[in-house]
């Protein structure tokens, strides 16, 4: 079962979860995340089991100019991984928001720190690609990370990189302060052919 946490929820999510699911440098402080939920511009979900909560995710909600969506943070319970249930999520959220961009982030592994740690984002790319998550084609650094850009798209469909670069800026402007995207967020120019 799918569940939309309130903000106690994510909090509590963010609190006892993240942690341990995320490096330190990817995690954004919980004030930020508490100030897009305000404005109506994040939300987060849970694949349930009773009370247990086997995944979760926190997106970003952009209304403007267009709507369109991040994966902000994707998790799956350590216990119950291998079993299907991150492709379950990941279809239930594209499912859910149908007909909207849907990008994710995923680390660069031509940013990786060591063999170990490029193998692991590989892994995590070639997940979400058999989810139908496909490359745009985007780059972007995030606060010192480098992120590969992926479209959530139905079968059969393909991505448009400037779309997705449209996209990607829009939700960009809904995260960060003015300041903070000159500062330390980059879209990189499109390599061309």
């Amino acid at each position: 079962m799918i569940k939309e946490l309130d903000l106690q929820e994510l909090q509590e999510i963010y609190a006892t979860r993240m942690r341990d699911d995320f490096p330190p440098e990817e995690i954004k402080p919980f004030s930020s995340i508490a100030a897009m939920y305000s404005r109506g511009e994040y939300k987060g979900l849970a694949m349930k089991n009773g009370e247990a909560t086997l995944a979760y995710a926190f997106l970003v909600i952009c209304r403007i100019p267009e709507p369109a969506v991040l994966l902000d943070y994707f998790a799956v319970n350590r216990e119950t991984r291998g079993q299907g249930i991150g492709s379950a999520m990941l279809s239930a959220l594209s499912e859910t928001f149908a007909g909207t961009p849907f990008l994710l982030e995923s680390e660069n592994p031509d940013d990786a720190h060591d063999s170990e740690d490029r193998q692991k984002r590989r892994r995590r790319i070639a997940f979400y690609q058999k989810n139908h998550a496909l490359d745009t084609g985007v780059r972007s650094q995030v606060y010192g990370v480098e992120y590969v850009i992926l479209q959530l798209l139905p079968p059969g469909q393909s991505p448009n990189a400037s779309s997705a670069r449209r996209s990607l800026t829009a939700i960009y402007k809904t995260m960060f302060r003015p300041e903070q995207l000159a500062a330390k967020v980059k879209i990189h120019p499109d390599p061309g052919p």
